[in-house]
């Protein structure tokens, strides 16, 4: 019983000194309080379950920046995976004539306000959206380093968001 007692107050000792630390982390990556929660209950519940298996207490800090890292890009990817609204739309539905003719409207006018891009960013982006490589991927594909790759893809979204909004 009191290895319980005292495995729970370390547990509470550990939690005080490091869930700053794991939300900022959480935060920078998520962009989302909701999300960055979610990540640190995460992130402290698998350190729970694995407590037992830590073999250096020292590095628990390090750990822990680790474990909330990979968590949040995880929520991210989970994200990302939710439908969109567009996704919704299927072109099978003979029945809705008019959302299939929006649908195909939308379409064409992005496939529009990509093609005005500058090519530098009209081909990062096609090979992103159409074959869905990542950021690595595209480094190695365009022999340019990440950091260029994300600065691209980051400026033809926000020109592509721009010239769509200007389109509708």
């Amino acid at each position: 019983m009191d290895d319980i007692i005292s495995a729970q107050e370390s547990f509470q000792d550990i939690y005080c000194m490091f869930y700053k630390k794991v939300y900022r982390i959480a935060f920078s990556i998520t962009k989302d309080v909701h999300l960055a929660e979610d990540v640190l209950q995460e992130t402290f519940l698998k350190f729970y379950q694995k407590a037992e298996q830590i073999e250096d207490m020292e590095k628990i800090s390090g750990w822990l920046g680790t474990v909330a890292a990979r968590t949040a890009i995880d929520f991210l990817r989970k994200e990302q995976k939710t439908p969109c609204p567009l996704d919704e739309l299927s072109i099978s539905q003979e029945g809705n004539v008019e959302q299939t003719a929006e649908y195909e409207w939308l379409k064409e006018t992005i496939s529009q306000e990509i093609r005005k891009l500058k090519p530098k960013y009209r081909e990062i982006l096609e090979l992103k959206l159409y074959y869905d490589l990542k950021e690595q991927e595209l480094a190695q594909q365009l022999k340019l380093s990440k950091g260029t790759v994300k600065t691209r893809l980051h400026r033809a979204r926000r020109t592509l968001k721009v010239s769509l909004k200007d389109a509708m």
